[in-house]
């Protein structure tokens, strides 16, 4: 078994090395790309906003229901289209390189990843679900915090701790935000949070075979709460 780790280690160090070397040149086209989203949202670049302004913009047109929807997908589309000659940009191991272009933090540039990452799922696999859990994610803010705040107090934000920890805290938010909304919900979650923590705790998901589940939707959740 500990050779079997020590290899994934040496793959996974190895890809870091290789995808820093390969993004040097990375995110070129993010300013104009980001800057042309972001304006559809109704925000002026630069500066550049935080993760919790757009994701509070964003549930705006969400309030819309399937049109409002359609609308950010429409945004989201062209948007990809215009990384498309970039698309090194948009994973985990580029963040740095997207933090100096947009002049955010390296953490708030992660987050951006993340946020397009969800988007991509919101407007093809999990179109449905989020449509039928929307009104879910509103109705229950307060709940959802308190969900958060006891399934993070053991999270530590070491990416070794990460991933060990990962798997409890997944199941913590699943069966807290189940009770709230029901199997769907979680479920829901828990497919969307996979493609968009896949970038950023690629190691932890291959030594944790769970559900990278609900831990930024969440986030996002509480953030929406904070903007309102």
């Amino acid at each position: 078994m500990s050779s079997k780790i020590a290899l994934l280690l040496f793959f996974y160090s190895t890809a870091l090395v290789a995808g820093y070397e390969a993004n040097m040149y990375a995110c070129q086209s993010a300013p104009q790309c980001v800057s042309q989203y972001l304006v559809n949202l109704g925000i002026a670049t630069p500066p550049y906003p935080s993760y919790v302004a757009i994701i509070g913009k964003k549930q705006q047109f969400l309030g819309n229901g399937a049109s409002g929807l359609d609308q950010l997908c429409s945004w989201n589309s062209n948007f990809q289209r215009c990384m498309s000659q970039d698309p090194q940009c948009l994973q985990g191991n580029s963040s740095s390189y997207l933090a100096d272009k947009l002049r955010i933090a390296r953490q708030e540039a992660e987050l951006y990843v993340m946020y397009f990452a969800e988007n991509v799922y919101e407007c093809t696999d999990g179109r449905n679900d989020l449509l039928d859990n929307l009104q879910c994610f509103k109705n229950h803010h307060n709940q959802s915090l308190q969900v958060i705040n006891r399934c993070r107090l053991a999270f530590d934000s070491d990416i070794s701790r990460k991933c060990e920890l990962t798997a409890s805290l997944t199941e913590c938010l699943r069966d807290g935000f189940g009770q709230e909304c029901g199997k769907g919900t979680g479920e829901f979650m828990c497919n969307e949070e996979k493609v968009a923590l896949r970038m950023l705790l690629v190691l932890a998901s291959m030594l944790v075979p769970v559900r990278f589940s609900y831990l930024w939707r969440f986030v996002e959740i509480r953030q929406i709460q904070i903007v309102r």
